[in-house]
């Protein structure tokens, strides 16, 4: 068997089993590293960016399809997506379709399980920013890949694989995710069915579940991103009652009156109608302005999480 399994649509460029036969051949041959490092949202596909704090490096188990069927979202003056691109995915026993060295350096890998396919992406070590909070993942999953390409016997068209999710623009790649997601960077890689990714096992099963295993960095990230949840979440309370407050106090105004007219003891005219009506609007606006925001950041299961007392 080749070392790339080939489908009919993907046949006329998968690698070939004998492409492989010693260092510097193929499709991964080190003379076809001499192009630059990546310009377009670089900083978001290399861990590079502010919002990469929010990280959670923990590989969640998730497949193909499920990232596929996600709804690709605006992405706003070019910052991180929370929640599929703060979270590390992980995809098990996929085909490796086709590999081969972009422009950009990436490692460029065609995934496949059944009929879908999605791209993962492993950068070069060399362009990583310094401030990449996935250096040494990235850089690892890097040198694991090479190894079993160029190695006897360690390839395999079969393999498991971590990274962070990213929605790239539509740019005409073959095999790419019709919402554009992708693994990008991959932070650990391994080749074989049922392989165990060569990475730190930051999570234990509690209850069916996978947290973040006590004192592990996961933990710590997991831990700073539901603190800025609740704290977002007060904030969204807090607008939505003062706007409730505004809200009632007009219904009173308009109550007073239209009930009670120049007795109703308040100021009843236009231009104090004209001012409450304003504060309502002012106040509508910002409550929702705050939770669509919050939607954007943290998505919508965090959303409906939200239990204002």
């Amino acid at each position: 068997m080749g070392k790339v399994a080939v489908v009919a649509f993907l046949a006329a460029i998968a690698v070939p089993a004998d492409a492989h036969a010693g260092r510097g051949k193929g499709p991964l041959a080190r003379s076809q590293w001499s192009g630059g490092c990546g310009v377009k949202d670089w900083d978001i596909k290399t861990a590079a960016d502010p919002d990469a704090q929010n990280i959670d490096p923990t590989p969640r188990p998730t497949t193909i399809a499920a990232l596929i069927s996600k709804a690709r979202p605006q992405r706003f003056a070019g910052g991180r997506i929370r929640g599929v691109e703060t979270t590390t995915w992980k995809l098990t026993n996929v085909h490796l379709l086709e590999m081969k060295v972009e422009p950009d350096q990436d490692f460029h890998l065609v995934l496949g399980e059944g009929s879908l396919n999605l791209i993962a992406e492993i950068p070069s070590p060399e362009c990583l920013p310094a401030t990449s909070a996935l250096q040494d993942a990235v850089a690892s999953a890097r040198r694991v890949t090479e190894t079993a390409y160029w190695g006897e016997g360690g390839f395999s068209n079969v393999i498991t694989v971590a990274g962070l999710g990213f929605f790239d623009h539509e740019h005409g790649q073959r095999g790419a995710a019709w919402n554009g997601v992708e693994l990008h960077p991959v932070t650990a890689i391994c080749f074989g069915q049922d392989c165990k990714l060569d990475a730190p096992d930051e999570t234990v099963a509690l209850g069916g579940s996978v947290e973040p295993a006590p004192g592990s960095p996961a933990q710590t990230n997991a831990r700073q991103r539901k603190e800025a949840i609740q704290r977002d979440a007060q904030a969204i309370c807090g607008s939505a009652a003062a706007a409730r407050q505004v809200v009632q106090a007009y219904r009173d105004f308009l109550t007073a009156c239209r009930t009670w007219g120049s007795l109703a003891g308040r100021d009843c005219s236009q231009n104090a109608n004209v001012k409450i009506a304003a504060d309502v609007q002012a106040a509508v606006v910002d409550a929702n302005t705050r939770e669509n925001e919050f939607m954007r950041v943290w998505g919508a299961e965090a959303f409906i999480g939200i239990n204002c007392q």
